[in-house]
């Protein structure tokens, strides 16, 4: 899956955690849960030393963990309690679960790059995991063969999917919203 079908994967968790929490959702919460969403693929930031190929080497393994997942969590409980001045768990839990998200939609994403899948389950276990496909890949032979036909075709396919779910959410939301601030007017 690419940037933006995990971006979107991550304001779905993040609006749904606003929905069942009956908070507002925020602009710096929208961005941070959008970076969170993201984060586990900077392990592709290799491909600036290593090259295309070479860089799925290390795509996948230890930034497409739940050790992972349970650090960013931390680090958004860490943040949340500098930032806001308070200690709230549930930061910490909304961060691992965004996170969780995008391991969540990787593993249903077509690998075709050596290893396949993810191993998500490390360093209890260094197996590399992979789920039936639903979405498409994102090719990445090279910088400028991100934006060929094919990858194209997969954003698209993750905007199809994505996009009504993060918008009937943000509906919900400004319509709970507008309804809260009606009521305490009135």
């Amino acid at each position: 899956m690419g940037p933006a079908g995990h971006t979107l994967a991550g304001l779905t968790v993040y609006y749904g955690a606003c929905i069942c929490s009956g908070r507002t959702p925020t602009v710096t919460g929208s961005a941070a849960a959008a970076l969170l969403a993201v984060s586990p693929d900077f392990d592709l930031l290799t491909a600036v030393w290593v090259g295309f190929p070479a860089a799925n080497r290390y795509h996948h393994s230890y930034t497409h963990t739940f050790a992972f997942a349970m650090a960013a969590g931390m680090g958004t409980l860490v943040i949340h309690r500098l930032v806001r001045g308070a200690f709230r768990w549930q930061a910490g839990v909304l961060g691992f679960l965004i996170v969780s998200g995008h391991l969540l939609t990787d593993f249903f994403t077509r690998d075709t790059g050596y290893p396949y899948g993810q191993m998500l389950f490390w360093p209890l276990s260094d197996r590399y995991l992979l789920g039936p496909v639903v979405f498409l890949d994102i090719a990445k032979p090279s910088w400028s063969g991100l934006l060929d036909m094919h990858n194209l075709k997969a954003t698209i396919h993750e905007l199809l999917l994505f996009t009504p779910v993060v918008s009937w959410m943000a509906f919900h939301l400004h319509v709970k919203t507008r309804t809260k601030m009606l009521e305490s007017a009135g």
